[in-house]
């Protein structure tokens, strides 16, 4: 899961499949081509996320919705297992106040994965607090492994303040100045 600064979450499940015997190539392949098949895949997914969406915005009492849902389905390069990422956008998944984020459901609630957890921490974010301990740690990215207890589960970041208090322009400041040049070149030809 990407973690945005906002609270949006940007969830991947991956799924592969063993491509080596002809039965289980041929109904990769034929989901693969088939439009119809790629999109009630899709569909049922998207019913579960938001349905997954709804009861996490019982749980923590604010809003939480899934704005999009796509399939994308591919081989590995040897052609041996077929990898199909279901993903959505979940909106209000994680609590913001202020510089912090919080993330708790649905992981919290006596979640149970037969795949790995991967979160990743948005871009000038700290981790502050964590619970329980990641299997694995590496910059922005934890991980805890597949049948990993996450029962009580809580991130709490907060924003590097020294991402914000750095002299210069910022992001706004510097689009402005490049409008400004380029309104001024086009005015004096």
């Amino acid at each position: 899961m990407d973690l945005k600064a906002d609270g949006t979450g940007d969830l991947t499940l991956v799924l592969t499949r063993d491509l080596t015997s002809d039965v289980e190539k041929q109904a990769f392949e034929s989901i693969s081509e088939n439009e119809t098949a790629r999109a009630a895949i899709e569909a049922r997914f998207a019913d579960r996320i938001g349905a997954l969406a709804e009861s996490i915005s019982t749980s923590v009492e604010r809003e939480v919705t899934v704005s999009e849902t796509s399939i994308d389905l591919a081989t590995t390069q040897d052609g041996e297992t077929g990898v199909i990422r279901l993903s959505a956008t979940i909106e209000g998944l994680a609590l913001v106040d202020g510089d912090r984020l919080v993330l708790t459901e649905p992981f919290a609630s006596g979640f149970s994965a037969d795949r790995p957890i991967i979160v990743h921490v948005p871009e000038g974010y700290t981790v502050e607090q964590v619970q329980p301990t990641p299997d694995a740690q590496n910059g922005t990215t934890l991980e805890w492994t597949a049948g990993a207890d996450v029962t009580d589960f809580e991130l709490e970041l907060t924003a590097d303040s020294s991402a914000t208090s750095t002299p210069g322009f910022g992001f706004a400041g510097a689009s402005i100045a490049l409008l400004g040049a380029a309104l001024l070149g086009y005015r004096r030809r």
